[in-house]
Order: structure tokens, then sequence, then C-alpha cells
């Protein structure tokens, strides 16, 4: 979402999950499958070990990719990240409205990502309802990165949208006791889009978690990707370590 200067040698690489952008879709497929799609393409980059980084729907198959390939994920950075639906911080109202009715959900989310093609205005109008009112401002600041990716995300479908959902309240696949590297997270305290009391969840079951709840004015779900810069720079210590 940000232009990062990574160290001489190393690079971000970035993969759309099925649905998203040009990937095609694959129902049915848990977050822990994630893992295998980034460790065929590394393979094919001839990348060894290396970091991963993964904000709000991208957290948990972050996660996965620590339980699945832990001899190769060397630190892990998530943000924004909503628990499994089975916690007990997960909010009953949500975890109703997405097991009720799946196919109500596809349409919805299809709905919305026509909506961003076709009116992007009134796109983001929409997501500002669900946004508090001390990050608002940030939000807005921040349009141009969210239209960057959502321009990605959305260019033929909503279906990885509605995918994100489904794994959401499917079983995960990984537990997260099997995460064994350091783990990087960070929440705001007051984000109205995934509450922080699942971070604190998340948080709590890492064998390794370094957590960062930031309170304050202007702080929100996506604020704090402000600091990403620094986020990679923890993600590259140890790789550029291992090299020295």
């Amino acid at each position: 979402m940000y232009p990062v200067d990574m160290p001489t040698g190393y690079v971000h690489v970035a993969l759309d999950r099925p649905g998203y952008g040009l990937s095609d879709p694959l129902p049915g497929r848990r977050m822990v499958d994630h893992a295998a799609d980034v460790e065929l393409v590394l393979d094919h980059l001839s990348v060894g070990r290396f970091s991963a980084f993964g904000w709000s729907g991208g957290a948990a198959p972050a996660l996965g990719v620590g339980a699945r390939l832990p001899q190769r994920v060397a630190r892990i950075v998530v943000g924004g990240a909503r628990a499994h639906v089975d916690a007990a911080v997960f909010e009953t109202g949500l975890r109703d409205e997405l097991l009720r009715d799946w196919e109500k959900n596809r349409a919805d989310c299809e709905t919305m990502a026509r909506l961003y093609r076709q009116a992007p205005d009134e796109f983001f109008t929409w997501m500002e309802k669900g946004i508090g009112p001390d990050d608002l401002a940030a939000f807005r600041l921040l349009r141009p990165a969210f239209i960057r990716s959502y321009d990605a995300a959305f260019a033929t479908s909503g279906e990885g949208w509605f995918e994100d959902d489904m794994q959401l309240v499917s079983p995960w696949g990984f537990d997260l006791a099997e995460v064994r590297c350091e783990v990087q997270l960070w929440h705001a305290e007051v984000d109205k889009m995934v509450p922080v009391t699942h971070g604190r969840y998340i948080a709590e079951h890492l064998p390794r978690s370094d957590p960062h709840f930031v309170g304050g004015e202007g702080e929100g779900h996506g604020t704090l990707l402000r600091l990403l810069p620094e986020m990679c720079a923890w993600l590259a210590e140890p790789l550029l370590s291992s090299q020295g």
C-alpha cells in the first residue's frame, strides 16, 4: 500500500489471494492454504528465509504461513487482525450474519466491489460509516493509498472479499500456538472495523508476540500503516544479520 525502501538485495513480494485482482477464485480454501502459494512463489524466485506481513484480512493468512513454514519464516508483522469465529471476542451479530446466508454475503460483496468500480466516491462514503470520528480525517488522508489497493483488489469482482469472509468463519487449518516465530502485532485501541479485543486475543495466544496497542486521537484500522517503514525494518533485521 505504501512505497518502502527495502535494504539492498531485499524485495517485497505480494501475492493476490484467490479472487482478488487477476487471481482465480478458489472456493473452500482455508487461511492456512495461503502458505502453499507463498512457498511455491518463493521457491520459483529462489528465496529461502523470509519475513511476512499481513494487515486486516491478510493477518490470518500471514500467521498461517508462519505455522506451516516455520523453518523459513523469520518474523511476522500483523495488524488490525480479526480472531477466529470460535473466539469468545468475535461479535455475535457478525458471526450470525456471515453464517446465516453465504450467498447473500457473496452478492453483497459483489455489489460493493461493483460500486467501487463504478462510483468510488459512493463506496468511500459507505466505508466511512464504519469509521470512528477520531480516525476519519486520517482515513481521508490515506485515501490515495486505499485507491491503489482497491483498484487492484476489485479489478474483476468482489469474490476475494467474499472468500475472505468465508475463511474467517471456517476452520483456519492451524492454531495460533503453532506460530513459533516472533510476531509483532499492531492494533488501534479505537479501531471501529475490528475491535481491539481481537488483537488482544491473538496476542495472548501467540507463543512469541510483541503487541502494540495504540491509543490516541486519529488512530484507526488503517492509520497505523504510516509506520510501515519501521515495520519493514524490523522484519528485515534478522535476514540482514543472517547475511552479515
